[in-house]
């Protein structure tokens, strides 16, 4: 049992942060949102006075930092930022599409929140089979996302485009 600690201990410490985490997206942005941890050349995001982390997110929707990725946070929420400097909650539509049932057989296709612009699929981060530690998140309607699944070369497209981001970032 002891040596079970040795290994349970690190990992609980690791996640044990509990940070709120603010993710500011250009205003207007649609499409996925990564963002990318533990890479030593990626920028350096502190938690403000109210101990909130903020991430703002370039128009490529991919953002690389150097911060650890915070395993226990519950706590995410995604904003528009207007010209103005106003920040514009995003809805969190996940909620939303489990309780209506979107996803059953016979969903309300006419439901008009279907067509609200939202927070789908967030994911809490993972370190994928490429080593790359990140979490990801899309900004959109419920029909886009739905074309952007089922379309079989946006994945590949998406990773090679943060393949090629990483790469531009550790070569400087």
């Amino acid at each position: 049992m002891k040596n079970k600690l040795i290994y349970i201990i690190p990992f609980l410490i690791s996640c044990s942060a509990n940070v709120e985490e603010h993710f500011i997206l250009p205003y207007g942005y649609n499409g996925e949102v990564t963002v990318i941890f533990d890479e030593p050349c990626g920028i350096k995001v502190e938690k403000n006075a109210n101990n909130i982390r903020e991430y703002n997110i370039p128009q490529s929707g991919i953002l690389i930092t150097n911060v650890p990725h915070q395993c226990n946070t519950n706590k995410r929420i995604y904003y528009y930022k207007k010209a103005n400097g106003e920040l514009v909650k995003i809805k969190q539509m996940t909620e939303i599409e489990e309780k209506r049932k979107w996803d059953e057989e016979n969903p309300n296709i006419l439901d008009p929140e279907r067509q609200e612009l939202g927070v789908y699929m967030l994911s809490r981060g993972y370190k994928g089979d490429n080593g790359i530690n990140s979490q990801s998140a899309f900004i959109l309607n419920y029909n886009q996302l739905q074309d952007s699944l089922s379309d079989a070369s946006y994945s590949v497209r998406r990773n090679n485009t943060i393949v090629s981001e990483l790469k531009d970032c550790r070569s400087k």
